[in-house]
This record gives structure tokens, C-alpha cells and sequence, in this order.
């Protein structure tokens, strides 16, 4: 008895199919990494720290990359949530948290979030010098709200001109007045550090 063999193309087309199969499970495998990988930059970053006067900072997990920070309101307490900003693999760092910057100085991306920059606030310069980040914003930075508004809308700025380098110092001006002892923060009269980190906002206005 003779087994029967195989038509003389059959063997072809099974090594085709074997090769069609692992290059979809090979795209399958790319497209699913794109997609997760899109979601996860796109997705708010969200760290809760507990608060002593209604703020909530989160340290973004997605650290070394262009962030725009927000206020999200969470029961009695904000939140500070990050939101990743694309930017050129061109640009210069100082061109990223400039871009960053500007996105925080618009208005909110979605009803979601908040803002307590005044309306009408501008950058009017952003450098990096060997003793930090120098931020020069607007004098309508300083104007209207309580102390609570003013410790939120300077968290918005240091965060977000830190989020490629938290470690930062960040010398913050309005008009090109460096807000510091002799130069507090509005009409409350908020009294800032200069140079400003995150560690000494942190310590100083927010956390336990």
C-alpha cells in the first residue's frame, strides 16, 4: 500500500501561509505597542500626594518629557494633573517648556480642567541659565484672587517649567521683578523663595 502524496504545490503554499501568519501576529504585535503607547502619552498623569490647603500635587510618572499642568477639581481638594504636550524632537529645551508653558497660559484644553492664570497673562521671556530656569510672565499674573489662587497658579507655572527636569530651580518674575521676599506675589502678598523648587513649593505651601 502506497501513502498518497501530496499535490507538487501544496508544500509551497503551506510554508506561504506559515509566513503570512507570522507576519500578521508580527503586525498585530506592532499595532497593539503603537496603541499603547499613543494612549499612555495622551492619558493625564495622575499621582495624589495629600494637602494641607486644597491642592493636591502630582509628580508625573512620564519624567524628562514636556508637561502642561492643570487644576482638577476632586471633591474638596484640587488636583494638579499633567498632560503630555508633543513638541518638535527638534526643539531645544527651552523651546519644549516654552511650548509647555504657553499651552498652561491658553485656556483649559476641555471642561475637565481649570486654570487660576488670569486671563490675558503672557510670557514674555523663558531662559535657561546656569542658575535655573528664568520665567518672565505678565504683569496680569499678579493680578486678582486670594492667597489660594496664587499658590495654584504659581504651581501651574513651576510644575510645568520643571516637568523635563524636576530638580529645577526656577527664578520667577513678573515685568522682570523676581518675585522674592522683597517682591511677594500680588495683592495677598504671597512671599516666594528665589530661586523656586519643587521641594521648597512642596514644603513650603502644599504638602504635609
Amino acid at each position: 500500500m502506497r501513502l498518497q502524496q501530496p499535490p507538487p504545490n501544496q508544500k509551497p503554499f503551506l510554508v506561504r501561509d506559515a509566513l503570512f501568519n507570522s507576519a500578521l501576529l508580527l503586525l498585530l504585535a506592532l499595532g497593539g505597542t503603537w496603541w499603547l503607547g499613543t494612549l499612555l502619552m495622551s492619558a493625564p498623569v495622575r499621582e495624589l500626594v495629600p494637602s494641607q490647603q486644597g491642592l493636591t500635587l502630582l509628580s508625573p510618572t512620564l519624567l524628562g518629557s514636556p508637561q502642561a499642568y492643570w487644576l482638577q477639581g476632586q471633591g474638596d481638594r484640587l488636583e494638579l494633573v499633567a498632560q503630555r504636550v508633543p513638541v518638535s524632537a527638534q526643539a531645544s529645551i527651552a523651546q519644549q517648556l516654552t511650548e509647555s508653558l504657553q499651552h498652561v497660559l491658553r485656556s483649559p484644553p476641555n471642561p475637565g480642567v481649570s486654570t487660576t492664570i488670569p486671563p490675558g497673562t503672557r510670557l514674555l521671556a523663558l531662559t535657561i541659565e546656569p542658575d535655573g530656569i528664568h520665567v518672565n510672565l505678565s504683569r496680569e499674573f499678579a493680578q486678582g484672587g486670594g492667597s489660594s489662587s496664587l499658590i495654584h497658579r504659581v504651581a501651574q507655572v513651576l510644575y510645568t517649567v520643571t516637568s523635563i527636569d524636576p530638580k529645577a530651580k526656577v527664578y520667577l518674575a513678573v515685568e522682570g521683578q523676581v518675585l522674592d521676599q522683597s517682591h511677594p506675589l500680588g495683592g495677598e502678598g504671597l512671599v516666594l523663595e528665589a530661586p523656586l523648587t519643587r521641594q521648597q513649593f512642596v514644603h513650603e505651601f502644599s504638602l504635609q
